[in-house]
């Protein structure tokens, strides 16, 4: 009888050991886990999240630095794509640049920044992608945007929709502050993030 209580009790170890063990596995397994970490900032985002009533898919997300004399974080930028329109057999850089299906970006600040340096910031990028961007078209779809853009602070966010025809909305810190409807311009601005 103390035999069988012995091996009774060992087989209740060795199962609660092998479910401890399958709980581990499962909650460390990125394709159980319900968000994924930037690598560099530790910003979470989630896997799967719904904005303005469209259920989006993560993508990828990555982050953007600074140097001076060191290199400093600046924010984890979030890649998204409307649920169930992303084609694993196509680039992926190449749909979130289409028209189309829509996309969702956003970007989590880890340290506070001016908005003169986020206007400084696009203003470089959009010079390196628009090739018309001195001209003054191109300006009158760029300098609303420019005037939107606020002070942020450490964990605020930017987030843009994009959704057929070039509609992009732009919201900061939950509200929204600009939109407007021009391919090239939200291509572009995608492109940022993606260079």
């Amino acid at each position: 009888m103390k035999d069988l209580f012995m091996l009774r009790s060992i087989s209740k170890i060795c199962c609660l050991v092998l479910f401890l063990f399958a709980v581990v596995l499962v909650t460390s397994n990125p394709a159980y886990t319900q968000t994924v970490k930037e690598k560099n900032t530790g910003v979470e985002f989630s896997k799967k999240l719904e904005v303005a009533g469209k259920k989006y898919e993560y993508v990828f997300c990555t982050s953007i630095q600074t140097s001076f004399i060191i290199t400093f974080n600046v924010c984890a930028v979030g890649f998204y794509i409307e649920e169930g329109k992303l084609d694993k057999n196509k680039d992926t850089v190449t749909q979130l640049l289409e028209d189309g299906s829509s996309k969702y970006l956003i970007i989590n600040f880890v340290r506070s920044v001016k908005a003169q340096d986020i206007r400084d910031a696009y203003d470089e990028g959009f010079r390196k992608i628009i090739t018309n961007y001195n001209e003054p078209k191109a300006k009158q779809i760029v300098e609303p945007f420019f005037n939107a853009l606020i002070d942020v602070n450490k964990n605020d966010k930017i987030e843009y929709i994009w959704s057929t025809g070039g509609n992009v909305e732009l919201i900061i810190k939950g509200q929204r502050k600009h939109s407007f409807q021009n391919i090239g311009f939200a291509k572009a601005l995608w492109a940022i993030y993606l260079q």
